[in-house]
């Protein structure tokens, strides 16, 4: 499949872009945070349990603890301001 020619206007442009690396603080922080994901998969991967609760924390527990502070904030800003307006 060949580029259209919109694509080739864009990838000329992309070209033209000046060359920008990390710094190296930057880079290693990037570096240590590549290592910590691919300990903490290594780990998963040798207890299949911790996987999931993982999962289930990540897709689960993590969200309805957001959600309900959220909430609780919310409810609690209206409640102050409708005693403002008051």
């Amino acid at each position: 499949m060949s580029p259209e020619p919109k694509d080739d206007q864009i990838l000329d442009a992309l070209g033209r872009l000046p060359a920008r690396d990390v710094d190296p603080w930057r880079r290693e922080q990037l570096r240590r945070r590549a290592l910590a994901e691919l300990k903490r998969q290594s780990e998963l991967a040798r207890r299949p349990w911790l996987a999931g609760l993982t999962r289930a924390y990540d897709r689960v527990l993590e969200p309805v603890f957001v959600a309900t502070i959220t909430c609780a904030y919310l409810a609690w800003a209206i409640q102050r301001v409708n005693e403002l307006l008051q």
